[in-house]
């Protein structure tokens, strides 16, 4: 069985103002003079594709961050290619979208970062991370077979008092990215701030995040 291939030609400038009217006003401004433009034919739904591109090109993976980054490459090219009506694949990768999204705008620690701020001379590199997550005093986000711990959390070297306090007070339920989005997410309780940037009022951020835990139970 042979191949299914995609045919394309390339448009010459005077054939693109050639095009119909209504080819063109679909377009509207998306279109500059520097484009690219191709005329395709394909036996399969080639625009699915072209729309998982877009997507694609709303984050980038940092390599020197995500130690995994090559197995996040390899999930995006399965998905690329796969069947758009699969959709357990959609919500993997929204899923793993909004967390690339998250470690793009909030900084974060490894354990080994940690393990140097926090002054210990031990070889344990994975304490005192692990830890004072065991112990409710952090938390970490998973990503491939390592955690990340958001840097909010920490100063001069160790936990906030306040996180304990308040990752006691959400709902148990929660995972540790639920936790993560809660952080970094408006907040109405906080007057549309982020917890994460009202940790100075720890009171404040406390009670929001109980408000949230009587919610889940009512």
């Amino acid at each position: 069985m042979n191949p299914k291939t995609v045919i394309y030609e390339k448009l010459q400038p005077d054939e693109v103002e050639n095009l119909p009217l209504r080819v063109r006003a679909r377009l509207g401004d998306a279109a500059v003079e520097s484009d690219e433009w191709l005329v395709l034919h394909s036996s399969w739904p080639f625009h699915n594709i072209v729309d998982r591109l877009n997507r694609l090109g709303q984050f980038k993976t940092d390599e020197s961050q995500h130690a995994d980054a090559s197995q996040v490459l390899d999930f995006l090219a399965s998905w690329l290619i796969s069947d758009s009506a699969d959709v357990v694949e959609e919500l993997v990768f929204d899923n793993d979208t909004a967390h690339l999204m998250y470690l793009k705008d909030t900084p974060t620690l490894t354990a080994t970062q940690i393990h140097a701020l926090s002054g210990l001379t031990s070889r344990n590199l994975s304490e005192p991370a692990s830890r004072w997550q065991k112990e409710g005093r952090s938390f970490g986000i998973r990503r491939g077979r390592k955690y990340l711990y958001p840097r909010f959390q920490f100063s001069e070297g160790r936990p906030r008092t306040v996180i304990k306090e308040i990752l006691s007070a959400l709902p148990p339920e929660m995972s540790a990215w639920q936790k993560a989005f809660w952080f970094a997410s408006d907040n109405g309780w906080l007057g549309g701030d982020k917890p994460q940037e009202r940790l100075e009022d720890s009171e404040l951020v406390v009670e929001a995040a109980r408000q949230l835990s009587d919610l889940a139970r009512g």
